[in-house]
């Protein structure tokens, strides 16, 4: 957070406001506000050169689906990831949406999905940002 050039630096203001350290009520805010966009929600369609070179930017993990399936697995009515979610930051971004607004109570047991992906929101911070979106 510390860079040697002053000019590329956090102003305190960006870095109270960093994810590392937002609270459960902000991360909500921000996957449902991110969640929502167009881009985000859009399955069929593919994306522009710009948001995918910034979801490959950020794509901080691989294998997202198989973990993702081995927690919820045994939770009734909770779906699955199919082959309509990609296998990128922006694929689980939309599960994690859909699973939030959906499921809440399974989202937030045991504080799961923070511990399998410990740096989705800072990843998805850094994606918005650039991408424009009002998170």
């Amino acid at each position: 957070m510390i860079p040697k050039d002053p000019q590329q630096r956090l102003t305190i203001k960006e870095a109270v406001q960093h994810p590392y350290f937002w609270d459960d009520e902000r991360r909500d805010t921000f996957l449902n506000k991110v969640g929502d966009e167009e881009d985000v929600q859009n399955k069929r369609k593919s994306v522009s050169v710009k948001l995918r070179n910034a979801v490959d930017k950020y794509t901080t993990f691989s294998d997202w689906k198989p973990k993702i399936t081995e927690v919820v697995k045994q939770e009734e009515g909770v779906r699955l990831p199919d082959k309509s979610f990609k296998d990128d930051l922006l694929g689980l971004m939309r599960y994690l949406r859909n699973l939030l607004v959906h499921k809440k109570d399974v989202f937030y047991q045991n504080n799961r999905f923070k511990d399998l992906f410990q740096d989705f929101f800072i990843s998805a911070h850094k994606l918005a940002k650039e991408m424009g979106w009002r998170g």
